[in-house]
């Protein structure tokens, strides 16, 4: 408004000038006096109506953006629709941008591409929500309602998420570095090449959770739950925290945890075949039935059959070369140190309960739990 002012003042001046010099050539004059009094009168007239359609707007604006945050489901969807048919929810001018929307009722909303940076979100209902390439940095969604909701490639980065429910929502390719997850649901939800690196995960539910090319690098996943997780193979857990972590059933196969603390964690019937371990503390850990490959073995396998972890051969239809599970500097469960070189059956004696060591191994496991406190 401001700079509008300015623009007509300088072209109001302009035409007095014009008119002086070119139309009635002389200075002063009736003629002049009226020109220039018609000229002024026209923007004044210009900028008093600029001055109400600017006020009428921002009224408008502030309305939609409070009807926005209402607990009524009708009036919170009618007034982002109005937003959105404006344009006004886009761009770092997006009227949403640090707004008050705590317990809104934006259920099935759409608001792609909307700037949600700073907003506040907390305990709002935004099941089923499109969000897509959303930007919520900083978003406080602490206890919201998620579930279902669209989130592919939003910006999360430093969002506040704990004890949110994102249970089956779609966060592929989204970003949430340093973001706050602390026993946040987020069950069968699809993580497709999501970044959480340096999250803060502790107790969060990613139990078959959809987790390709993810990656927790530095992140703290303590007492998380990862149980039944799809696909958690070449993900991203190097020097990531992971004490306490339910990793049961999870399919690791070829991911990277190297210096990842997996003290005390459960990785019963966990698929480590190819999973580089360097230099990870798996102390106090069960190995239950856990599935490794102990060294390079050339396959051929049947098109239909699952990947060999032993030194079964199927019917010649294709070959592969799969790589060795990678041990070398491995604090193992006993508390012991993997040695350089080990025979398979000196491991098994964690994960077969038909070792003849299994049952002593799984002794001096137990007491390493107990000393933890975790009553199993």
């Amino acid at each position: 408004m401001f700079y509008e002012m300015l623009g007509v003042a300088a072209i109001l001046l302009a035409i007095i000038k014009i008119g002086e010099h070119l139309i009635f050539k002389t200075e002063g004059g009736i003629h002049l006096n009226l020109f220039t009094d018609g000229v002024a009168l026209a923007a004044t007239v210009f900028l008093v109506d600029r001055f109400y359609r600017y006020r009428d707007k921002s009224s408008l604006q502030n309305r939609l953006v409070g009807e926005a945050g209402s607990r009524s489901h009708d009036v919170a969807i009618s007034a982002v629709e109005w937003m959105e048919r404006e344009g006004w929810l886009r761009g770092e001018d997006g009227l949403l941008r640090g707004a008050n929307l705590r317990e809104a009722r934006l259920q099935d909303v759409s608001m792609e591409g909307a700037n949600l940076e700073g907003a506040i979100l907390e305990a709002a209902d935004l099941r089923n929500a499109k969000l897509n390439e959303a930007n919520l940095n900083g978003t406080n969604l602490f206890r919201a309602n998620l579930q279902g909701a669209s989130l592919q490639e939003a910006n999360l980065r430093g969002a506040k998420l704990s004890w949110a429910n994102l249970s089956h929502a779609n966060l592929d390719e989204a970003h949430l570095e340093n973001a706050e997850l602390s026993l946040t649901n987020m069950r069968n939800a699809n993580l497709n090449k999501a970044d959480f690196e340096e999250a803060f995960l502790l107790e969060a539910d990613l139990s078959g959770a959809h987790v390709v090319g993810i990656s927790f690098r530095g992140a703290n996943l303590r007492h998380a739950k990862l149980k039944e997780a799809n696909w958690l193979k070449l993900a991203n857990f190097e020097d990531v925290e992971l004490p306490f972590v339910d990793l049961s059933e999870a399919d690791l196969s070829d991911a990277k945890m190297q210096r990842a603390s997996l003290y005390c964690a459960d990785l019963r019937c966990a698929k480590l075949s190819g999973t580089d371990l360097e230099g990870a503390d798996l102390q106090g850990a069960y190995l239950q039935d856990a599935r490794f490959r102990f060294r390079d073995i050339e396959f051929t396998v049947a098109s239909s059959a699952t990947m060999p972890h032993d030194d079964v051969i199927a019917d010649k239809i294709e070959k592969e070369v799969f790589i060795a599970t990678n041990f070398r500097g491995v604090t193992l469960p006993d508390a012991t140190l993997f040695p350089d070189e080990i025979e398979k059956y000196d491991l098994l004696r964690f994960v077969y309960p038909a070792h003849e060591q299994f049952a002593e191994t799984l002794e001096i496991i137990k007491e390493i739990r107990k000393s933890a406190n975790l009553d199993d």
